[in-house]
């Protein structure tokens, strides 16, 4: 009986791999027809494939993400382009698209694309988000161990614990919370609304193309944002929220 379990066991996980291979395999055949439009000049037809990547199946690349700016750029939809190309920045922190989000939002006259040292530590964080765990954590398992062995030989601890108990705070503080905010794209005009409500008072007309920083959500249609230096409420349909490097 258990050797039959064995049995099932392995072919249900080899047929799961191949199913995932295969998978991805169709993937890669369906990327490659996508860029070989792409390089032909059939930018329609590549963004639509790029376009059911991105919606169904959940997977995109640094590559696909310029093309499909690219491509948005060339139709003069500036606030999808301002999406890819932010989308772009926050996957993989290339500075070399950062004159040409500038760029565009200096010629369309678009808000919210400052970009400071400080938004530059939280995106290598991003980025380096588990070696900076892994790190912190490798940090903190010598300190424990000496604690531990310092109760057993009965000396005392003094104040040792509070730099252990800090490291262990700052590893639980990054793990559970989300600490740098996000940010979005306005994909059309709308108002900036001074409470959560449709009937609150409109505080600032705001264009499409524009970038917010995100604070949080108000129930279920609704964002708490943040524009100059004011928390305001902006429907969710306005929005395309820039995904900090995963979907």
């Amino acid at each position: 009986m258990q050797k039959l379990l064995l049995k099932l066991l392995i072919i249900f996980v080899f047929f799961f791999q191949g199913i995932s291979i295969t998978a991805l395999a169709q993937s890669n055949t369906f990327l490659a027809h996508a860029d070989s439009l792409f390089d032909e000049g059939h930018f329609e037809q590549a963004q639509q494939l790029y376009l059911q990547e991105w919606e169904v199946n959940k997977r995109y690349s640094p590559q696909m993400l310029l093309k499909m700016g690219y491509i948005e750029e060339q139709a003069g939809h500036i606030p999808l382009t301002m999406f890819y190309y932010n989308q772009y920045l926050d996957l993989t922190y290339n500075t070399h698209i950062i004159p040409k989000i500038q760029e565009l939002s200096e010629q369309h006259h678009l808000k919210g694309y400052e970009f400071s040292d400080l938004e530059y530590f939280f995106s290598l964080y991003r980025r380096y988000y588990y070696p900076i765990i892994f790190t912190i954590i490798l940090l903190g398992l010598p300190y424990f161990i000496y604690l531990v062995v310092r109760a057993l030989q009965r000396k005392k601890w003094g104040s040792r614990p509070i730099g252990f108990l800090m490291i262990m705070g700052i590893v639980f503080l990054l793990n559970n919370y989300d600490v740098i905010p996000d940010r979005a794209v306005v994909i059309s005009p709308t108002c900036l609304m001074e409470s959560p409500s449709a009937g609150a008072v409109c505080i600032e007309q705001i264009d499409e193309g524009n970038r917010v920083t995100v604070l949080g959500t108000e129930g279920t249609i609704w964002y708490r944002v943040l524009w100059d230096n004011q928390t305001l409420f902006i429907r969710n349909k306005h929005l395309k929220i820039i995904q900090s490097g995963k979907l």
